[in-house]
């Protein structure tokens, strides 16, 4: 059968690396946490009926219990000390394994001498191993700032439905994840057995050469996993000792499976948009738990318009208030060109390396809302990429395991767990709402990353701006921040020119709007001015070197780039000042200076 000619397919989000990054990555599935969960135990807290006056530290004086146990077992114990409610740490010696330790503890409670018994439980920090690594996360210059998030939401009654290639019971999804739904409609896709059920367990999209037909793929390609990745971005468990944390690690998975071996039809995904925002689907059972956050870390594997059933399904979604969330696509390519990253109603995320920049695969353009982090990988284990869960198995689930994959598919569920952070804050957000307070506090670029939508995806920002709150200080109505669009300390070459190119940011965190707004640029002498363009468009009219602005909203931004040619010069000071007739800035608030140029 010849599936490239009688199928359009929808393919994995995440690019070549991503998918084939599993083969043969020495991913080990026992975290440190387990590891030390599985030492062997080898002490006990005893309390003694009629505890002797001469117990001591150090065993001097052995109870009866305890020289019974010895005598039966072989198990030499010793005392160790006294604890304060008056019963003894005893050291078990080379008891060692949990069954012996067992049967020593069985023998003992049913001794006359032993009040009770229990195994000193050894503890281990509840944090999560990998999280030092999930720089998306953590970075101060290129992460979302989740941290500063997670101080108001974590997602708590929220449901974020991941319509992918389905899920595996790993230990740290489990307790987040919701019964979903297999909507593959294919067998052959499905690679189940079956068609449509109630089962999302992914079994695996692994392909042998040439499997999806006319001799695609050319070699053979692993199981992804992609589902599961996508989700531990969205929800991984906090602090129970495993792997990573999700962005809203409180917020529930329900996964839907659309994708499988050879990808996925777009009318089994739009079926899925429906039922994941509450509706009935025909020859399916209504979700009990419809979601208020929809991932779509899918694109088409080719240049294809918006379809009418897509346009259908999201518009539905939108009426029941469900936020849609999707990948622009991975060809470096025009992202109006790749459904369903370009369907009206939906946020299309671009991807950021891990130095803040485009990632080279990702999409761009007009259709782009904002960016988020999905990694820049060289090798299958590189840390540049986003490390979440998958499995060790090839083809078929083997172990839990965590591994870095890249891809817009990666950045998407960084933007779906925020706007479930926010969700959880105020369930009846629209997702018009939702979509303008994420554009409205991005970051903006650390690096060059033309085509990106508004910024870098800030979830502290967003969420703070959710609730009203602010981060500038009480007497001022501005946070000025002052960036450059090139590299810090290097002159560029403008149309055979020496210059420097700079960005200016102003935000109104305040609760009231800024009138009458002037942002001026000080520049130094025999600096020449050659351009000076605001990014938001028709709200700031431009003469020499300042920006007037007639209001600035609460929570609104403006972001300017400025161009000036250098002559001779290699190194000077800018200097930014902004006024208004209401912004109440102190002198110290409203002007910042910065040193920009070479050596």
């Amino acid at each position: 059968m010849d599936l490239k000619r009688s199928r359009l397919l929808s393919a994995l989000c995440c690019v070549g690396l991503g998918v084939a990054s599993l083969t043969g990555v020495p991913a080990n599935a026992q975290s440190a946490h387990k590891a030390l969960r599985d030492l062997p135990s080898d002490r006990l807290i005893v309390k003694f009926k009629q505890a002797d006056a001469t117990i001591a530290a150090g065993g001097r004086v052995t109870p009866s219990a305890l020289q019974r146990l010895r005598d039966r077992q072989g198990v030499r114990s010793k005392i160790l000390r006294r604890m304060g409610n008056g019963s003894y740490v005893v050291s078990m010696g080379q008891a060692g394994k949990r069954s012996k330790l067992l049967s020593a503890i069985k023998q003992l409670r049913n001794d006359s001498e032993i009040a009770y018994v229990e195994p000193d439980v050894r503890m281990v920090a509840a944090g999560d191993e990998f999280f030092p690594q999930q720089w998306s996360l953590r970075n101060s210059n290129t992460g979302i700032h989740v941290q500063q998030a997670w101080d108001y939401s974590t997602g708590m009654n929220t449901v974020v439905a991941v319509l992918d290639s389905g899920i595996l019971p790993h230990d740290d999804l489990r307790t987040n994840t919701l019964p979903g739904y297999d909507f593959i409609s294919d067998t052959f896709i499905a690679n189940d057995g079956s068609a449509r059920d109630a089962d999302a367990t992914d079994p695996g999209d692994g392909m042998k050469a040439g499997e999806c037909g006319n001799g695609i793929p050319s070699d053979a390609i692993h199981s992804s996993w992609h589902g599961s990745h996508v989700a531990g971005i969205i929800a991984a468990e906090s602090d129970n000792g495993l792997g990573i944390k999700g962005v809203a690690y409180n917020a529930k998975i329900l996964p839907v499976r659309v994708l499988g071996r050879c990808g996925g039809y777009s009318s089994d995904i739009a079926d899925a948009i429906y039922w994941a925002a509450g509706y009935s689907v025909p020859g399916v059972k209504d979700n009990p738990r419809p979601a208020q956050v929809i991932n779509l870390s899918l694109s088409s594997n080719n240049p294809a318009a918006c379809g009418q059933a897509y346009i259908d399904a999201i518009s539905a979604a939108r009426a029941a208030n469900v936020v849609v969330v999707a990948a622009a696509g991975n060809s470096a390519s025009a992202a109006g060109d790749y459904s369903p990253g370009n369907c009206p109603g939906v946020i299309t995320v671009a991807a950021t390396g891990k130095f803040g920049g485009r990632a080279y695969y990702s999409n761009y353009g007009s259709e782009v809302s904002l960016a988020a982090p999905g990694g820049n990988m060289n090798y299958a284990t590189d840390p540049n990429g986003i490390l979440s869960t998958v499995n060790t198995g090839n083809f078929r689930a083997a172990t839990d395991s965590y591994a870095p994959l890249q891809g817009t598919s990666m950045a998407t569920p960084h933007v779906a767990g925020t706007v479930a952070l926010m969700k959880s804050l105020e369930r009846s957000a629209s997702p018009d709402k939702i979509e303008r307070i994420l554009k409205n506090t991005t970051s903006d670029f650390p690096s060059n990353c033309g085509g990106c939508g508004r910024g870098l995806l800030n979830a502290g920002a967003a969420v703070k701006q959710m609730i009203g709150v602010t981060s500038a200080p009480p007497h001022s109505a501005l946070d000025l921040t002052l960036g450059m669009w090139g590299l810090d300390g290097t002159l560029q070459e403008f149309q055979g020119e020496t210059g420097i190119q700079y960005r200016v940011r102003v935000i109104n965190n305040g609760l009231e709007s800024v009138k009458n707004l002037t942002i001026k640029n000080i520049l130094p002498a025999d600096v020449r001015l050659k351009s000076l363009t605001s990014d938001t468009a028709g709200t700031c009219t431009l003469g020499n070197s300042t920006c007037v602005i007639d209001r600035l909203g609460a929570g609104e931004r403006v972001k300017l780039t400025v161009l000036v040619l250098t002559g001779k010069q290699k190194k000077m000071k800018f200097s930014i000042e902004v006024s208004g007739n209401n912004t109440g800035l102190v002198s110290d608030d409203n002007k910042t200076s910065r040193n920009y140029g070479g050596n």
